[in-house]
């Protein structure tokens, strides 16, 4: 069979794709890295506002893992989380509670707050009735080397939306698998659910160091409405707003 030939693949978001998502980010130096809770919360259908989290799978080339370090490739298989209870498990901890409803609901609520990826992923940890581990379950790399992976996430994206207001809040793709048009399938299937919900604007912001990411929006139809002075932090950078209206 010629894997190199095989169409990607675009589904929905689950517990078990966590792992790889957060290796995926780990790699990219503009993805988002949010903690583990932020992910496993974004994927609760209860929360507000609504969110569509999507992944792209294609034949995998070579090991998920870039590291030959054991424990570096992360099982998305053992990645058992209950979104759910994530969630609320966060408002009851003594040291999350602080934050506000819309912050736990928001994907990108440690950025935005200038929490930082470490910070706000030790407060997680300390609380002890998350049911999250202690980090990442992991597999060896005899282990990664052994298991089948036909199909790898390569990719995914994640939305949310109001009314007819959505925010676009990432569309990251692994770096062996850029420059292929995954980002804009991604994206594709992202507007069908947002004609679907009746949304009519999709926003986003992004850093105006981040040449590529701003190539693809403005090829995909965005335009630049605005600026946020030192809205990003490590490096501080303002954010280029960017809208698109939908026909």
């Amino acid at each position: 069979m010629n894997f190199a030939t095989q169409e990607p693949k675009i589904r929905r978001m689950t517990t078990e794709d966590l792992g790889r998502v957060m290796e995926i980010a780990a790699e990219l130096e503009h993805a988002p890295h949010w903690p583990l809770a932020a992910y496993a919360a974004a994927l609760d259908p209860d929360a507000t506002p609504r969110r569509v989290c999507l992944v792209v799978e294609q034949a995998a080339e070579k090991s998920p893992s870039s590291s030959n370090e054991p424990g570096q490739a992360f099982a998305g298989a053992k990645a058992h989380i209950d979104s759910r209870a994530v969630s609320a498990r966060l408002k009851s901890c003594p040291d999350t509670k602080h934050l506000e409803d819309a912050d736990l609901g928001s994907f990108s609520a440690a950025d935005k707050a200038h929490l930082g990826y470490e910070a706000f992923s030790a407060r997680l940890k300390s609380c002890p009735d998350t049911g999250l581990p202690k980090q990442s379950a992991a597999l060896s790399s005899s282990e990664a080397q052994a298991a089948p992976r036909l199909q790898l996430v390569v990719g995914f994206a994640v939305a949310s939306w109001i009314g007819s207001q959505a925010e676009l809040e990432s569309i990251t793709v692994a770096a062996a698998y850029q420059r292929r048009g995954l980002a804009r399938r991604l994206f594709t299937a992202l507007l069908a659910d947002f004609r679907a919900a009746g949304v009519t604007e999709v926003l986003l912001e992004v850093r105006p160091s981040n040449l590529p990411a701003l190539r693809l929006y403005l090829a995909l139809g965005f335009v630049e409405t605005g600026r946020r002075p030192g809205y990003y932090a490590d490096p501080v950078e303002d954010a280029v707003l960017l809208t698109l209206h939908l026909g």
